[in-house]
């Protein structure tokens, strides 16, 4: 928020940066998708989930059409999010 003028000071610019520069070597050109998705392939599912999720859960608030899309999205966003395959079983383990 701070690099965009948004909130004023310079304390949290670097770790907007060191965010930004992450983001770029996983998905900043065609190559570095690839080795993002050979290397770290539940990482890619987890990063598109969360796109998804947040997207959809934006759009949701938007008046008419908007809303129908955003609640397609955000339900994208659950359906391929990892945790749900993993919370089902830790659920059961721990009622018994």
């Amino acid at each position: 928020m701070q690099k965009l003028g948004v909130i004023s000071g310079k304390d949290a610019a670097q770790y907007a940066d060191t965010v930004g520069q992450f983001l770029m070597d996983r998905y900043g050109s065609k190559d570095a998708i690839l080795k993002t998705l050979v290397t770290d392939p539940v990482g890619i599912v987890v990063d598109v989930s969360t796109v998804l999720s947040a997207g959809g859960s934006l759009a949701v608030r938007a008046p008419g059409f908007v809303s129908r899309i955003g609640h397609a999205v955000a339900t994208a966003g659950q359906l391929t999010s990892p945790l749900n395959a993993v919370t089902p079983a830790i659920t059961t383990g721990t009622s018994r």
